[in-house]
């Protein structure tokens, strides 16, 4: 999903006729978890960055009045990102209250096998 997002960046610079300058992406800080909630609220911290960086651009849109790319991020990003974040917020608080073990197993075997 996050690779789509990328080349619909891409594709969009491209239209626009701009430059693509790719550099490396840096090794998540973390990359063990202990529990399924530590890795839920992982994620859920990522994406708020994510969200974060997102609303910067749409800020930075509307500075240059360039509403061309305020559209672009708002239609094809943002509102799959206040999805994203839901889902990640309902998820860590479902494994918050059944707890590590059996209740991950369980949360597990009824949420993420649909």
């Amino acid at each position: 999903e996050e690779r789509e997002h990328a080349e619909k960046f891409m594709e969009f610079q491209n239209k626009r006729g701009g430059r693509i300058l790719l550099d490396v992406v840096k090794k998540p800080e973390k990359d063990e978890w202990g529990t399924a909630a530590e890795a839920v609220a992982g994620a859920l911290a990522l994406e708020r960055r994510v969200n974060e960086s997102l609303l910067e651009l749409h800020k930075l849109a509307e500075t240059e009045e360039d509403g061309h790319f305020s559209d672009f991020i708002e239609h094809e990003f943002l509102e799959e990102q206040v999805e994203s974040l839901k889902e990640l917020s309902s998820m860590l608080t479902k494994l918050k209250r059944v707890g590590p073990g059996v209740g991950e197993y369980m949360f597990d075997k009824e949420e993420l096998s649909e």
